[in-house]
């Protein structure tokens, strides 16, 4: 899968997780439970994908992850401010400018964030996900005792 198509489907899921959590917000507690259920699945399905399934470098799966949650965050409220709420098209725009102005800052912390994510997961990734490395025969460690 190249990085558009997984950056497009985590998009997409995570736009609508905000969709609905942000609806749900403001009056359907149900599409609030739902939106935070499927942002935690799309979240957890591109950090696990990006971490242990392909090997890109950390900082280039760290601006992945970044740049897909930032952007998918800020388009998720504009479509709820835009076509959810009624009357908030004074909000949007102020949202919208703000958000231009601030969207390079938000991406650089989260790059820092999921930099520091990917690299603990990736050491973790023998334990967790032994089918994705190389060696086939690589698994948890033993339990204590020598090699020998």
């Amino acid at each position: 899968m190249s990085r558009f198509e997984l950056t497009a489907a985590y998009a997409t899921c995570f736009v609508g997780a905000t969709v609905l959590y942000d609806w749900g917000r403001a009056s359907h507690p149900a599409a609030r439970t739902v939106g935070t259920l499927l942002g935690l699945f799309a979240v957890s399905l591109l950090f696990t994908v990006v971490t242990w399934y392909r090997d890109d470098p950390v900082p280039g799966a760290a601006f992945l992850l970044a740049i897909a949650t930032t952007c998918s965050y800020l388009i998720g409220g504009e479509i709820t401010l835009l076509f959810l709420l009624p009357g908030q098209l004074g909000a949007a725009a102020v949202m919208g400018f703000g958000a231009a102005m601030g969207l390079p800052i938000a991406i650089l912390e989260w790059v820092l964030i999921f930099a520091v994510l990917v690299t603990v997961g990736r050491k973790f990734r023998r334990v967790f996900a032994p089918e994705t490395q190389g060696d086939p025969n690589a698994g948890p460690p033993g339990q204590g005792g020598s090699a020998v």
